[in-house]
This record gives C-alpha cells, structure tokens and sequence, in this order.
C-alpha cells in the first residue's frame, strides 16, 4: 500500500487508514480507473467491490451467465416496482456483485456506439470533452481487436474484442435475409457504418469471457500501491462540509472508516450510484429528509432521468434445421460440456449471434433499433427469475429492442438502511416515440423471417404468433411482455447544476472531492449495450482525474 498512510483512530479504537483515491465499485468503470491511476506509483489507490472474486468458472464460461444472474452471492437480483400503465408486474433486473460487476455477468456483447451518441452527450456537458473525437480515441486506446488495428480499431489495448463468427446452421441464412431485406452486411458494427446486418463482436478470448477485471486488474494486481477489497460494502460517503473525506464501508458486523486525500470515485452503477449519494446526504432534499438523511447537497437529478433499452422478444419453430436447442439440453448438453471442457469451443464458448442496426421510422437519420437474432429459443421467465429454459423443439429468436427509448423511470430510496435495495420504476414504454419504434421493429423482424433466404426453414411464428397483427394488438402485447436489456443509464447524468447531478469533469454538483463514473452519468442511451462504453467512461474518467490533479 505505497502511498497510503494512518491517520488518527477512530471512535471505533481502530486506526484510519488514508488513500489518495477511493474508488467504489470493481465494475466496468471502476476497474479501468483503479488500473489507470494505479499505474502512477506516487499515490495510492483503494478499490473496494461488495462482492467476490471472479474466479467461479461458471463466469469464466460464456454461456453460463444465466446461471450466475440468479445466484445471490454473485449478482445484485433487484426486482422493479409494477408499471401499472403497461399492465407489467415486477422485473427482475441483475447485476454484477464481483470483481468486474456486470461486465462479470453480462452477454459479452461488444458496441460502442453510434457517433452521434457523443454529440448529445457533449451538448448535454456543455463541453467537448465527451465528443466523438475524444471517445473514439479512448476506445482505441482500450481495445485489442481480433480484426486488427486500423484508424478506427485499437490493436493493442488490454481489452480483448472478438470478431463473430458463424454458430449455427442458420447463422449465414439470417445474415442473407438481411440482405434481401436491403441490409448492408458488415464486418463490424464498430467500423464506419452502423447500419446493416452481421455477427456481433464480443468480449471473449480462448472460449473464456474477457471482463473489465481480467482487462485492468489483471496487470495492476501486482502494484503495491493499489489495494483491492473485496466482500466490502459501501455503506456512505463521509463528508467535511460539503467535501468528501471518505467512506465508511463494512465486511462482517463492524463498520469502519476509509479515508480520501485526493477523491473519492463512485462506480456502482445506474441502479446503486444515486442509493450511496442519497444515502450519504446528497441529492433531493425534501426525499433524503422523508428518510430522516441529513442533507449535504440539494440535488433533484440523482436518481432521476433512468433510461434503458426497452424491447421483446419475437419467437418462431424451426423446421429443416436444428439449431442450438438440442446441444443445450440434455442429452446433447452432454456432449456440448464435454467440448468445451477439452477444446474451448461450441456453443458453451459463444455468445450472441446475428445482429442488425436499423431505421424503424424511414425519416430517422441513424438507426434507432437494435435486432439480436440466434437459433436459440427459450421459454418465458417465471415471474421473479431472469431467463426461462431452452425449449425442447429447435426454434429461432429475435429480440427487438428501441435504441433510442426516451420513456423516464426513476430510482428513489425504500429506506434509510445501505441493506435495503433501491425503489425502481422503469416507466417503460411511457412515449409514444418508443410505443411506436417498437411496433415498427416488430413488422421489420416479421419482414426478415420471410426473405427467401430464411423463410423454408420457419414453420410458425410461436409468439406472438400471427393471430397478433394490427397496431393495437401489437402493443399490448408488447405492454404486457416487453422487457427492459439491463442497459439502465442516466441517474446521475452529465449537466449544469440546473440540468444534471455531475459536471462534464464528472464532479458531482455542490460538493468537493467526489466524482461518479459508470453508466449513470450517461445524459442518453448509446446505440447499442453498454459495456464497451461503460469501460470507455472509466478509461476517460482516470484522464480528467490526473489532468485535475496536475491543475
């Protein structure tokens, strides 16, 4: 711990120990800072992460994180309040609780983004400092791309970014509808264009997921100035006034205090950033004094603004192919074990499969919806749970899903207590941009299933089945089956004090010596998941801390 140094004891007979930074959450963000900063032996740095290690090799398995999301010790199960408008009960929205958090336990999918996501993020800072030109570099500078290094692509970051690569029988057919369908077939969705049809890039290597932990800590572990505390969480923010000083955080029965020479990095999340600043006194006034929170800094804008990707998912019975369903079930899921075990390879080994990025509306002038197509099927989740099982009979997927969503949910305090979850009200599907984007992508997917290349080899679509076709009948189906794509941004979004809860510095409005740094401040949904992006906001985070630093 170079670097770190006692300060006087506590209350508690225990003595203080000070860090020059104290960063909060072992995720995408937060294990991208912890190694960036670390990387400079003058200070000292603590990463504090309220779950375990990674090591559990049904995380290291790509095709083993519907298992993980639903186990308490590795995953945050938050369920959602009702959406009484959508006539939709709870939803189960997990997280990651382990070193790399949710990158730990998400589908490895690898986006960045569209470039006009960054213009309305700089025009939401005010600044440049989150434009494309600045964002695009640091994505060079963290990826190492199995496509190469180019002017867009980095060849040589800590990130291993994985080319798709064909997985099923129907692989190539889906990517042909696309075409017929008037879709350009890309190599990559990071390149150039967005818009057209292909297979995803993901965050695997060797058959194993390649998560921020594996990204960041693996080369900073060594250091002996960072500091890594696992099983610890955070409980508060401990202010002077309005500066913050440091955290009290808890492994076991006893609370203890850490202390912040520099600042302290908060990287919890969409869902957990805005409990730990109104926990710790900042945000609205009026709700922190409801849950008797002595106010530090009024801030309406924590906990509010929450978007996510809204979509659902299309179903259809093969007929004439067999898909993946077989060799994920018993008896095949034998024989697809074993594989993997040995080689590294099969199904176990992937993730994703045929992706698409298009204009659901003809006068959009970017994509504004996502299709993930596989020949996988699953049944619907049983209500409290995540994922429901692989169907018997082979069948085809599609999930469609609104990129550019507007609908506003919420996160708010159920209590007082760090041990109680956060209140979430998605809001889903409350505009009617994002109502009729859907009903658009719907009639896409429909159109693609039925292009010569693809249509021998669909017997019916399953669900919602064609019994379901005008506009009103599709949308409330969607009200009662959409689902959210645990892509929740903007809680703690990019701003000026009268617009956000953090400047375009990530310091968060009205107090000193505290940041935030994960999907939170995002002012907008990037066009695509979130992790790639998630990392890129650690990575940058890490630059404006040493640059404020410096002066």
């Amino acid at each position: 711990m170079t670097g770190s140094r006692l300060s006087p004891v506590s209350a508690s007979g225990r003595r203080i120990i000070t860090y020059d930074y104290v960063i909060i959450g072992a995720g995408s963000a937060g294990c991208a800072i912890a190694e960036r900063l670390s990387a400079d032996p003058a200070v000292s740095v603590l990463l504090i992460e309220a779950g375990p290690s990674d090591n559990h090799p049904l995380i290291q398995m790509p095709k083993g994180f519907p298992f993980m999301a639903m186990n308490p010790r590795y995953a945050w199960n938050f369920m959602t309040e009702p959406q009484p408008h959508r006539n939709f009960g709870s939803e189960m929205w997990p997280r990651g609780k382990m070193l790399g958090g949710s990158s730990s336990l998400n589908g490895m999918l690898y986006l960045r983004g569209h470039p006009g996501d960054y213009a309305r993020w700089a025009e939401a800072a005010e600044s440049d400092v989150w434009s494309w030109g600045q964002v695009a570099r640091c994505f060079r500078e963290l990826e190492c791309d199995s496509l190469g290094e180019s002017k867009l692509r980095g060849g040589s970051g800590p990130l291993a970014v994985t080319a798709g690569t064909v997985q099923s029988d129907l692989s190539e057919k889906m990517v042909a509808a696309g075409e017929q369908l008037g879709l350009r077939r890309l190599e990559d969705f990071n390149g150039p264009e967005q818009e057209g049809i292909g297979f995803y890039a993901v965050n695997i290597k060797d058959g194993l997921r390649f998560s921020a932990a594996k990204a960041h800590l693996r080369r900073a572990r060594g250091r002996r100035n960072l500091t890594i505390r696992s099983e610890t969480l955070a409980e508060r923010i401990v202010f002077e006034g309005t500066r913050a000083v440091g955290v009290v955080i808890r492994r076991g029965e006893r609370p203890e205090v850490v202390r912040a020479g520099r600042e302290v990095v908060v990287c919890t999340g969409t869902l957990l950033t805005p409990r730990l600043l109104m926990l710790s006194g900042v945000g609205d006034a009026g709700h922190l004094r409801d849950h008797g929170i002595a106010v530090v800094a009024d801030n309406a804008h924590v906990g509010r603004h929450l978007r996510d990707h809204v979509g659902l998912r299309l179903g259809y019975r093969l007929q004439g192919a067999q898909g993946a369903n077989a060799s994920l079930r018993w008896p095949g899921l034998a024989g697809t074990i074993a594989r993997y075990l040995l080689f590294r390879s099969g199904p176990l080994a992937t993730t994703g499969e045929v992706g698409a990025f298009v204009r659901a509306h003809p006068g959009a002038t970017r994509p504004d919806g996502q299709l993930m197509l596989s020949a996988m099927s699953q049944s619907a989740p049983r209500p409290g749970t995540y994922m429901g099982p692989v169907e018997k009979l082979p069948g085809l997927s599609a999930h469609a899903c609104v990129l550019d969503a507007d609908s506003e949910g919420y996160i708010a305090l159920a209590s007082g207590d760090p041990a109680d979850s956060p209140r979430i009200q998605p809001n889903g599907l409350s505009t009617a941009h994002d109502r009729d984007t859907l009903l658009n992508l719907v009639r896409i997917v429909r159109r693609l299933v039925a292009q010569p290349a693809l249509a021998p080899y669909i017997a019916h679509e399953a669900f919602p089945g064609p019994a379901i076709n005008s506009d009103d009948e599709i949308l409330d189906y969607a009200n009662r089956t959409a689902r959210n794509f645990n892509h929740a941004v903007g809680t703690c979004r990019l701003g000026s004090a009268a617009t956000g809860a953090v400047d375009a510095r990530l310091r968060v409005h009205g107090v000193a010596g505290l940041r935030v740094a994960d999907c939170s401040i995002m002012p907008s949904l990037p066009a695509g998941n979130t992790n790639g992006p998630a990392q890129m906001v650690g990575w940058r985070a890490a630059e404006l801390i040493r640059e404020d630093a410096r002066g």
